[in-house]
């Protein structure tokens, strides 16, 4: 096994391993780069590098559509397609490191791909008629409500996983999801129609408030959740992906849970949702500088303007 030839003593520190894998790199350039990666993700995660999994590799690859970077001129900028494929390539060859080094358990990234040129967000936006197809499609009920509240809510696949009964609240016009966010500091109330409740509620039966909404069918699951308990996210990308296969959507093998989320803000902002309403319901930091402070009524939801 690797660990026999580990080549890095093995009380070396998370910030020593991390600059003896930059050290590797002989260009300056390249150094400053992989610094500057490893810490978008350490911000991400906010755990120790060894014990990442799976999930949080893939939650942090689909939330880096949202990251953003700090200019030169202080400004905060969405990251262009370079610099994610960068990134992720960087967080790999870091894994890979530490891996054969002895260090890590596993290799958590080696099962990752970069994004390809062609994985603008323009790109991944299908049509309204395409998502409601998706969704109308799948007859299991559980399933189809993943599907639902996912574009109708515009959620991130890690906050539909932690949603617990406790935040679903019963309104007279349809229904409020409380969506803590990924990185857990972070509070917002989605507001959906009747229809998002009518899916629901299907689910409900005798749970309890603190139960999960979406629940394993597995003995046990990937992530190690038990049955009955929380479905994992990597669950979710086969339902959605196994959906666009059945919708008849031609590259459905790259179809992710985060292209409803896109599809939420495109299909919003087409009808007219004010880009205030669709970025409070998103959840995002800011749509621009110019704009971070504007703030929606809080009885709007961009869910409203949705075809559901």
């Amino acid at each position: 096994m690797h660990h026999q030839y580990a080549i890095v003593p093995k009380d070396t520190t998370e910030e020593k391993l991390i600059e003896l894998w930059v050290r590797l790199k002989k260009s300056s350039h390249t150094q400053r780069a992989y610094r500057r990666d490893i810490t978008v993700f350490r911000d991400f995660v906010e755990k120790p590098l060894a014990s990442v999994t799976l999930e949080d590799a893939i939650d942090f690859c689909d939330n880096l559509d949202e990251l953003e970077i700090i200019n030169k001129c202080g400004q905060a900028k969405p990251l262009e397609d370079n610099s994610k494929r960068r990134i992720i390539n960087s967080v790999k060859s870091f894994y890979s490191f530490a891996y054969t080094s002895g260090l890590f358990p596993a290799n958590v990234m080696a099962a990752i791909k970069p994004p390809s040129a062609k994985s603008a967000i323009s790109q991944r936006i299908l049509s309204e008629a395409t998502v409601l197809k998706i969704i109308l499609l799948e007859q299991d009920p559980r399933n189809h409500a993943i599907l639902h509240t996912l574009y109708a809510a515009g959620l991130r696949v890690s906050e539909l996983c932690n949603l617990r009964w406790r935040h679903v609240i019963c309104r007279s016009e349809g229904v409020q999801l409380d969506i803590m966010s990924g990185k857990g500091d972070k509070q917002r109330h989605v507001l959906l129609g009747e229809s998002s409740w009518n899916v629901l509620s299907v689910l409900r039966g005798t749970a309890a408030a603190d139960d999960f909404v979406f629940q394993s069918r597995q003995q046990i699951s990937r992530d190690g959740y038990y049955k009955g308990t929380r479905l994992d996210t990597t669950t979710v990308f086969l339902i959605v992906r196994e959906a666009a296969k059945r919708a008849g959507v031609l590259n459905w093998f790259e179809v992710s849970p985060h292209w409803l989320r896109h599809c939420h803000g495109s299909h919003a902002i087409d009808r007219k949702a004010p880009l205030t309403v669709v970025r409070d319901t998103l959840g995002h930091s800011n749509i621009a500088v110019t704009n971070e402070y504007a703030k929606a009524r809080p009885d709007q939801s961009s869910a409203h303007y949705l075809p559901l």
